[in-house]
């Protein structure tokens, strides 16, 4: 991102996938003045001040240069807790992380709603990306009779080894109730225990991701960040609470139409997620 903001010819950034890798350049545009937008990026903490973002642009906090298209963890925890209680009839669960920043960040909001819900959380451990054999973990929590299991993590860090490790110490049937269940390696092996697990849909990563809706979330992504350095509102914004806007709210000169200007000299617009 160094080289990046030191170039005059670069508007704007589009990037990156993970939000533990975005705490890194997210400093380094801001301070810049660099747009940056991600399709993929979940963690609240890089866009909301109440989850710390503030911290994340600290050396202009009041100028909004990062934005993203999709739905934060604060949106997606809650609602996996509200359909395994309302919609699977589960009340307890077991809940394991990897400690990483999306899946730590995930568990955490899951948790707090499911309790909201009137759920109890028997246990909630943070298991390192690099552990191996989660047998022993998965044993531990099957003495505390969950009726769910949540996995905060993504493929490479837990996926299918938690799983298995699950139907090994006797939680199949309660290993179905996983939501964010995904094998690493893709695609699976053709003897995987995943397709001998009761109740359980094999998905690729993101099971909804289409070509075409691929296209569609890069299409969005490039939209925005034309809008934002040509001095327009933004097509696509899923969060515009973050600095305290709508949607709907008529075009302003925000602190982005400043930074913008400050950063080429000739453009300013709104950047509102």
């Amino acid at each position: 991102m160094s080289a990046i903001t030191a170039d005059p010819e670069f508007m704007a950034v589009i990037g990156p996938v993970n939000s533990s890798v975005a705490k890194v350049p997210i400093p380094i545009s801001n301070e810049a003045g660099l747009l940056q937008c991600s399709p993929a990026n979940t963690n609240p903490g890089l866009t909301k001040p109440d989850f710390g973002a503030l911290d994340v642009r600290k050396a202009r906090p009041n100028d909004i240069n990062y934005i993203r298209t999709v739905t934060t963890d604060d949106y997606q925890g809650p609602a996996a807790a509200k359909y395994i209680i309302q919609k699977l009839g589960k009340k307890s669960v077991y809940i394991i992380d990897d400690t990483e920043t999306f899946g730590k960040g995930i568990a955490d909001t899951f948790e707090a709603e499911f309790k909201a819900e009137g759920g109890t959380v028997v246990a909630h451990d943070g298991v390192p990306k690099t552990t191996t054999d989660y047998t022993s973990i998965l044993t531990q929590a099957a003495a505390l009779k969950p009726e769910a299991i949540y996995f905060g993590g993504v493929t490479a860090t837990g996926g299918a080894r938690i799983l298995n490790a699950a139907v090994q110490a006797g939680l199949g049937e309660v290993g179905r109730d996983r939501l964010r269940a995904v094998d690493h390696p893709e695609p699976p092996v053709a003897n995987s225990p995943l397709f001998h697990t009761p109740n359980l849909i094999v998905a690729p990563h993101i099971a909804s991701a289409t070509i075409d809706t691929r296209n569609a979330m890069a299409n969005a992504c490039a939209s925005n960040l034309i809008a934002g350095v040509t001095g327009q509102p933004l097509p696509s914004c899923v969060n515009p609470e973050a600095i305290g806007t709508s949607v709907a709210a008529p075009p302003r000169a925000t602190a982005a139409a400043s930074f913008m200007k400050h950063r080429r000299g000739s453009v300013s617009g709104e950047v509102s997620c």
